[in-house]
């Protein structure tokens, strides 16, 4: 085989070889195994550091709680960027904005999405978590402007589902009745055609706007069997001590414990329930 094509030949081994590593890292994040992801992140970001593999490496940081790092590496990736796209970049700066949101460090998180947002207005999973983040610092108008045309366009209905529950959340019933209503028909179709994609949603539309706790667990429950991360454990310990479940609660608290890092909220509302069973804390 001539010298060239040899190269090529081993170059497109290494990149088929990557590309499987890439989707292999991406299943165990998604699920839970932070740990066995991580020397597969780190070594595409090795082998090929950009801003998409160094971003990702990141994201994977921020999961396991190295804030820090995860802070280092978002802005690395950013730093190394020469190419023209605003993609990666609003991709980037979006995952660091839900980093602060999971910590709920508000002010942070609505600067960074902010930034990306207008950067890229079309980013429609941007507009929607800007709006989370500025009904949590009290700009309910704001953020009611921001999804209004979201939940108005969407066939997603988390962006009905967060509008109902911003407007409920501000005393506003009147106006979030048909955005709750429109979230929960288009929620019963997408469980009945892909539950395995919409279980953590749902639950969470139901524990919230839809004012479901037994639907809600049900649901998380589903979610949880699939993928055992600390977001699928506090679905469902906020679902069982919704509906007075103190027992799945206690131990949907230690799952969550045991399963990860525990971001703030999942942290605030676990120490919460095992202070009241001290008996699950071992």
């Amino acid at each position: 085989m001539p010298l060239g094509l040899a190269v090529v030949v081993q170059e497109v081994h290494v990149l088929t070889g990557l590309a499987v590593d890439a989707i292999r890292v991406g299943i165990l994040q998604a699920t839970g195994h932070e740990t066995e992801a991580l020397p597969s992140r780190q070594r595409l970001s090795a082998a090929r550091p950009d801003i998409l593999t160094v971003g990702a490496e990141a994201t994977l940081r921020a999961a396991r709680g190295e804030l820090d790092e995860a802070e280092r590496l978002f802005a690395a990736a950013l730093d190394g960027y020469r190419d023209v796209s605003p993609f990666p970049v609003v991709w980037v700066t979006f995952q660091r904005g839900l980093m602060w949101m999971r910590e709920e460090e508000w002010e942070r998180a609505r600067a960074l999405l902010a930034a990306a947002h207008e950067r890229l207005p079309q980013h429609v999973q941007t507009q929607g978590h800007l709006a989370e983040a500025e009904a949590a610092l009290g700009d309910t108008d704001v953020a009611v402007a921001l999804l209004a045309p979201l939940a108005e366009t969407s066939e997603d209905p988390d962006y009905a589902a967060q509008l109902a529950r911003i407007l409920g959340d501000a005393g506003r019933a009147d106006q979030a009745r048909p955005w709750r209503e429109r979230a929960a028909a288009r929620y019963d179709e997408l469980m009945a055609r892909h539950p395995e994609a919409y279980a953590d949603h749902a639950a969470e539309f139901w524990l919230a706007a839809g004012a479901d706790p037994s639907r809600a667990l049900g649901y998380a429950e589903r979610n949880l069997a699939l993928r055992p991360t600390v977001r699928a454990w506090e679905l469902v310990l906020r679902a069982a001590r919704a509906k007075g479940d103190g027992t799945r609660a206690c131990a949907a608290a230690n799952g969550a414990r045991e399963a990860g890092y525990l971001y703030a909220s999942a942290r605030k509302v676990v120490d919460e329930v095992l202070q009241h069973c001290p008996a699950c804390e071992g």
